[in-house]
């Protein structure tokens, strides 16, 4: 009997250790694809953003023929965010756009400087959110 006790607790408790064991795995595998399809997200939301810089820096400014183009692409980056971003990647992508806008709108004087600093802090925040860095990324150089 102390046998049988033995051998049915071993077969217990390896079955639980490969049910443990394969929910780990599943999970893991669940985090892996996460990030590897938020890498490829946040690539695809920064290229509209990339392209309207170039634009402004070519053009010495905003104007209504950069934004014009830019808004069906802001709104749609809105929306992507809004489904797979944390709050805080969302708001500062938000205070990114708000500023360009405020610039347009002569709330605010465009300065790229001032950009690249709420640029840096949209990237900061989906560095994080990946899982990739904690700490915030600056700007070091001198241009």
């Amino acid at each position: 009997m102390e046998q049988f006790i033995s051998v049915f607790a071993g077969v217990i408790g390896g079955v639980l250790s490969m049910i443990v064991k394969s929910y780990i795995d599943k999970k893991q595998e669940t985090n892996s694809i996460t990030k590897k399809e938020k890498i490829v997200l946040y690539k695809e939301i920064s290229e509209p953003i990339i392209e309207l810089v170039v634009n402004i820096n070519i053009n010495n400014g905003l104007t209504s023929e950069i934004l014009i183009p830019f808004e069906k692409k802001r709104l749609s980056i809105t929306a992507q965010l809004a489904l797979f971003a944390p709050q805080n990647v969302f708001d500062d992508y938000n205070a990114l756009i708000d500023y360009l806008y405020n610039s347009f709108d002569g709330k605010d004087v465009y300065s790229f400087i001032e950009f690249r600093k709420y640029a840096m802090k949209f990237l900061s925040s989906m560095r994080k959110d990946i899982g990739i860095y904690k700490n915030e990324i600056t700007y070091n150089g001198n241009r």
